[in-house]
C-alpha cells in the first residue's frame, strides 16, 4: 500500500489521506492503517473504486490488484494540474480572478472545484 500511496501522491500532491503512511510497517496494524488510508485517498480525490482495506491487506488477489493499478493508471493523469493561477497581491488586499471553462465536447461535463487551503480562500457559488 505504500507504493499505491506514492503513486497517488505523485499525481495529487495535496491528498491528505496518504500524507502519514506508515513505513516501514512493523506490525499488522500498520498495514491495516495504510490500507485504510489508500481507500480514504481514493474517496478524498473523488475516485470511486469498489475496494475495501481488507482487499488490500488480507490475501490480496493478483487480478484485483492489477485492476486497481490499471484504474489508477487510467484516471490519475487527469489530476495532474495543467496550469497554475497566480494571485500576486499585497497581504490584506482582496483580489478576485474569473476563470472561464469551456467544453469542446458535445457531452455535458461536470466540473468540481476545491480549495484545500482552508478558510483563507473561497469560491463564489453562482450555480
Amino acid at each position: 500500500s505504500v507504493v499505491l500511496s506514492v503513486v497517488i501522491q505523485s499525481h495529487v500532491p495535496n491528498c491528505q489521506a496518504v500524507q502519514m503512511m506508515k513505513y516501514p510497517c512493523s506490525s499488522s496494524e500498520h498495514y491495516e492503517e495504510n490500507a485504510i488510508r489508500i481507500v480514504a485517498a481514493l474517496q478524498e480525490i473523488g475516485l470511486s473504486y469498489p475496494i475495501q482495506p481488507s482487499d488490500i491487506i488480507s490475501s490480496p488477489q493478483t487480478k484485483d490488484m492489477l485492476l486497481l493499478v490499471m484504474f489508477l493508471y487510467m484516471n490519475l493523469p487527469h489530476y495532474v494540474p495543467k496550469t497554475v493561477i497566480v494571485f500576486s497581491t499585497m497581504l490584506g488586499v482582496n483580489m478576485a480572478k474569473n476563470i472561464e471553462l469551456t467544453n469542446p465536447s458535445k457531452k455535458a461535463i461536470t466540473y468540481n472545484v476545491s480549495l484545500p487551503t482552508g478558510s483563507d480562500f473561497s469560491i463564489k457559488d453562482e450555480g
